[in-house]
């Protein structure tokens, strides 16, 4: 019916809550802990699902925002100018992250032999950089994010 626990799942769930071996992801103080516990793999998978560069664009795009509503505030507010920073740093993360045409024509052989057929379908849907266009971007994104630490 959709609702309650399965036959047999509330009492696997209570014996690993109460394994003194597992600790809760909330709880975990060293990378180790939180590698048993898999919920970083999880985080990871759920954050590279979209195109890096479609992330990169917004990261810039807020960037510019921040930018520009610093400029428009009359009380001279710096956070606007340490959130633009904030956001540039991010769209270049995002930009070193996108793998240049260059790169994926020399990997293609490999890359289709070792990935799995949905995930080669997803990135067959990504923009196509190539890796000048990545530079000039990243050295776009550093120069707003300097021209933010001026004003």
């Amino acid at each position: 019916n959709g609702k309650g626990w399965a036959p047999g799942e509330k009492e696997a769930y209570m014996k690993k809550i109460l394994d003194d071996d597992y600790i809760p992801p909330m709880f975990c103080s060293t990378q180790e802990e939180l590698d048993r516990t898999g919920l970083a793999d999880a985080f990871s998978a759920l954050q590279y699902d979209d195109d890096p560069a479609l992330t990169m664009k917004a990261s810039k795009q807020k960037g510019a925002d921040a930018f520009l509503d610093g400029k428009r505030n009359l009380a001279k507010n710096i956070q606007y100018y340490r959130d633009a920073v904030n956001h540039y740093y991010e769209a270049a993360a995002w930009a070193s992250k996108i793998e240049p045409l260059e790169h994926k024509h020399a990997h293609k052989g490999e890359r289709k032999s070792n990935a799995d057929e949905a995930a080669i379908k997803r990135e067959e849907t990504f923009e196509v950089w190539k890796e000048a266009e990545i530079d000039e971007m990243k050295s776009t994104l550093f120069s707003n994010a300097a021209l933010c630490h001026i004003q």
